[in-house]
């Protein structure tokens, strides 16, 4: 996945930043979404960083301020009009099996509890 990166705490001086995580949440894969921002949490190496599920890595909306705070000033990066959007997802057929079973799972258990109570 690709960053688009507004604020830095340590560790990344220039944009793009490119951080792997597994594909999903079983595998402790970190579900990005499209459009959201994070602070994030990656480990490894410059050129080689990963994110786990269970790192600290949230939406920034729900980062506690104190959280913030501890961290100190950050480094503000510079923008380019010209990047994509904020993160960059591959499109994988898995995802869209997944998501549909998902569906017919609810749709299911939807229909299975309106039957129950019906009689």
């Amino acid at each position: 996945m690709d960053f688009r990166v507004h604020r830095a705490w340590k560790g990344i001086e220039r944009i793009p930043v490119s951080v792997n995580t597994e594909r999903d949440s079983a595998a402790c894969g970190y579900g990005f979404s499209t459009g959201s921002e994070y602070l994030v949490y990656a480990y490894g190496e410059k050129g080689h960083l990963r994110v786990f599920l269970c790192s600290r890595t949230q939406r920034l909306a729900d980062v506690r301020p104190e959280e913030l705070a501890a961290l100190g000033e950050p480094t503000f990066l510079p923008e380019y009009e010209d990047w994509p959007p904020l993160i960059h997802i591959q499109d994988h057929p898995v995802y869209s099996a997944l998501v549909l079973a998902a569906l017919a799972v609810l749709v299911t258990t939807y229909v299975m509890r309106k039957s129950k109570a019906a009689h």
